[in-house]
């Protein structure tokens, strides 16, 4: 699910990651990251093309995702 998420993402000429991670019940989790952007405005942007696809969106900062700084 979470691949096939990333590549409508990267249709819609976004770039897409999944991130994968596991809950307290060491259950894998998933979710797909759409970034980096430049700036807030790029963000706002991808923010509204993908809810013109029908896609929810919540921005996070780069420090939420990668608290160790790590490149994707």
């Amino acid at each position: 699910e979470a691949d096939r998420r990333r590549a409508e993402i990267r249709l819609l000429a976004l770039p897409a990651r999944v991130q994968e991670g596991r809950d307290s019940q060491g259950t894998p989790l998933f979710r797909v990251l759409a970034g980096p952007f430049n700036s807030s405005a790029s963000g706002d942007a991808a923010r509204r093309t993908l809810a013109t696809a029908g896609l929810d969106a919540i921005p996070v900062s780069d420090a939420a995702v990668n608290p160790a700084g790590n490149p994707p």
